[in-house]
């Protein structure tokens, strides 16, 4: 690859570390959800996509980090050098975790984390993955979703209210 290849195959294992071969991955996710857009979202701009990446980015690199540091955190930074681990984006999530929850609780954050990025990435509710084919023909309205146009803030219905709840409240 050249000394130029050299030089980017540096920075990006120290940013990312071992996730510097799956940011294509997440990239190519992005592009996914992107491309499942309907055709009304079309014309809008979708931040959720690249909230989500970036979101997993952060996530899975902090997984890798706390992974290898695990049985001793005063050698995160060392790690990093070393070309282990997550890279500097592993260490600011997994460092400030371990080191005031321990390494199980910071397992759970990051997991639900990266369940959470998907979740964002590809604007589905947790409610949605849940529901039937069945109820999902229905018409049933969907929960709130992660606003997806920089135009507005929510677009999707944000409650689920019946006719009888409504004019019960009146």
């Amino acid at each position: 690859a050249g000394p130029l290849g050299d030089i980017l195959n540096r920075v990006l294992k120290l940013a990312f570390g071992w996730m510097a071969y799956g940011v294509p991955v997440v990239f190519l996710l992005m592009i996914a959800a992107l491309l499942k857009q309907t055709d009304e979202e079309q014309d809008k701009i979708s931040t959720h996509a690249y909230i989500g990446g970036v979101l997993l980015t952060l996530t899975l690199t902090g997984l890798l980090h706390l992974w290898v540091i695990r049985s001793d955190i005063s050698r995160a930074f060392d790690l990093v050098r070393e070309g282990v681990g997550g890279g500097y984006l592993g260490v600011l999530t997994s460092y400030p975790l371990i080191k005031f929850m321990g390494f199980a609780a910071s397992m759970v954050i990051i997991g639900a984390g990266i369940i959470i990025s998907f979740l964002v990435t590809f604007n589905v509710s947790f409610r949605d993955l849940f529901l039937s084919r069945q109820q999902k023909s229905q018409g049933k309205p969907q929960a709130l979703k992660i606003n997806n146009a920089i135009s507005g803030f929510v677009k999707e219905v944000v409650a689920d209210i019946d006719e009888e709840t409504l004019e019960a409240g009146q």
